[in-house]
């Protein structure tokens, strides 16, 4: 660092480029010029002797510094946000910003119309991007403030640096056609589940691999016949065939009343796990969180 005297204002700079990954969007973001921002950030570079961003063919990438100094500038900056804005009356009518929500495709039947419906209802400028990011990216994207909140069944973010409410358990489902031979007074036998062969979700998420690991270790393996990314080919697959899918119960009960589905409990006792919603420490009490959040507590808290 070549002086002692850094300007704080400047580290503002950092947490807008790394979300932007754009000079020119980042200084719209803080309402400056693209010449002004560049200039301000030639100054920080010198100060700190380090040059913070590198151009690369995704975009401005943050040096080791510039994510050090982003983790804790993005924290103070969020912080007061959060504490100013907790003092005066939140009104979420003036929000104009859509939700960015995580959320695998076998949660978005149950938890976005009623969740929608809410956020039209009170806040009509804003509206809802749900995302999918990759499990090993999920982290990343919420200490980046890339996503608001991240719904599910997500293991792997229960550390210092999230919290997490549950908002209701569920387990696991056996789906088949209507009249399946294997499903005889809402029950299947454990030799015809593993007898017919089964449709597998590949990006259902975590409840999956749960689900394969507990009968992996009890010596069992399902058959499985066709493997799909997607939930909006499986009721007509299943319609059409003898194949079994198994899936969350909340998802199963929808998909089963809406196509005409049979459905049974598996023959098995599969634990079954908590369905949460996630967050970054740093959003805790930043009033639009804490909105959402609550929005969602009223609508599915004790569910199950």
């Amino acid at each position: 660092m070549h002086s002692t005297r850094l300007d704080l204002n400047l580290l503002k700079l950092l947490p807008a480029l790394r979300e932007t990954r754009s000079v020119s969007q980042a200084a719209a973001k803080l309402g400056l010029s693209q010449p002004g921002f560049s200039s301000a950030l030639a100054r920080l570079r010198r100060q700190l002797d380090d040059q913070l961003f590198v151009r690369t063919a995704t975009g401005m990438q943050p040096t080791p510094l510039a994510i050090r100094l982003i983790e804790g500038v993005s924290h103070v900056i969020s912080t007061l946000e959060g504490d100013l804005a907790t003092e005066a009356e939140f009104n979420p009518s003036m929000l104009d910003a859509p939700f960015r929500i995580a959320l695998s495709d076998a949660g978005e039947p149950t938890i976005v119309p009623p969740l929608l419906d809410r956020i039209v209802a009170a806040a009509p400028q804003s509206g809802l991007i749900v995302d999918a990011p990759d499990p090993q990216d999920l982290t990343a994207v919420l200490e980046a403030g890339e996503i608001e909140l991240a719904i599910g069944f997500y293991p792997e973010l229960r550390k210092s640096t999230f919290k997490r409410q549950k908002l209701f358990d569920t387990g696991f489902t056996c789906v088949a056609a209507a009249g399946h031979p294997a499903m005889k007074d809402g029950r299947i036998s454990t030799d015809a589940y593993f007898h017919y062969g089964h449709i597998r979700i590949i990006r259902a998420g975590r409840s999956e691999v749960a689900l394969t690991r507990f009968l992996k270790k009890r010596g069992y393996s399902r058959r499985t016949v066709l493997s799909t990314p997607h939930f909006l080919g499986l009721p007509y697959a299943l319609n059409s065939s003898d194949l079994l899918a198994t899936l969350p119960s909340v998802l199963a009960d929808e998909l089963g009343e809406r196509y005409g589905l049979q459905t049974a409990p598996l023959p098995l006792d599969v634990p079954g796990f908590a369905v949460s919603q996630y967050w970054h420490v740093r959003y805790d009490r930043h009033p639009r969180n804490r909105w959402i959040r609550r929005q969602l507590a009223e609508l599915f808290l004790g569910r199950g």
